[in-house]
């Protein structure tokens, strides 16, 4: 159990609860049988819990272990792949005004007409040019 386990998180988490690593690993062992999961999703989970980042560790796991803690339900700062709009960048916090899809769509609709409208006269225009109306 000692060597599947991240030493670095299993002192962080000894240094938030003031108990000894040795201690922690037996509890996490407990967790772990109690929740029926791996040890490493128990860690994480106790980790979340007393508010330790845990994205790092997570991504230095295997991918068995990886989906079993994100199907373990609890929050634990790892966030799948999600579709987002066209409009929306992945590190944006805030939406701003012309970023709403109705402001895109009502400024779409101006320039279609617009562009419509424009295209018009100045095909109307070189038709006179040229002489083909009259």
């Amino acid at each position: 159990m000692q060597n599947k386990l991240n030493r670095d998180l299993i002192s962080k988490i000894a240094e938030k609860t003031g108990n000894k690593e040795r201690s922690i690993i037996t509890q996490i062992g407990r967790k772990a049988g109690r929740n029926n999961t791996s040890s490493e999703t128990a860690m994480i989970d106790w980790a979340n819990e007393l508010g330790i980042k845990t994205l790092s560790y997570i991504k230095k796991m295997a991918p068995a272990l990886q989906s079993e803690i994100r199907s373990s339900g609890k929050k634990t700062g790892y966030k799948p792949e999600n579709f987002q709009p066209f409009f929306i960048k992945s590190n944006q916090r805030k939406i701003i005004w012309y970023n709403k899809w109705w402001v895109q769509l009502i400024f779409a609709f101006i320039i279609g007409v617009f562009g419509g409208t424009l295209s018009g006269v100045i095909s109307g225009y070189i038709q006179k040019l040229l002489g083909i109306i009259k």
